[in-house]
């Protein structure tokens, strides 16, 4: 069961977190951004390599 108490338990907790800065934030947020775009051009890279790797030696 639930403790009454529970809500302030949370309450508690989230006080003692240390938040990222609003600059933090954002930085942090642009570098997944930009790794995230990088690593889907290199995922779109590998599948066209393969689709074109089997199309032309695989099923000819």
């Amino acid at each position: 069961m639930l403790r009454p108490t529970w809500a302030l338990d949370i309450v508690s907790e989230l006080q003692k977190v240390t938040w990222p800065s609003a600059a933090e934030t954002r930085y942090l947020t642009f570098v997944v951004l930009v790794v995230g775009a990088a690593f889907g051009v290199f995922l779109g890279g590998v599948d066209i390599f393969f689709n074109w790797f089997i199309e032309n030696t695989l099923l000819r």
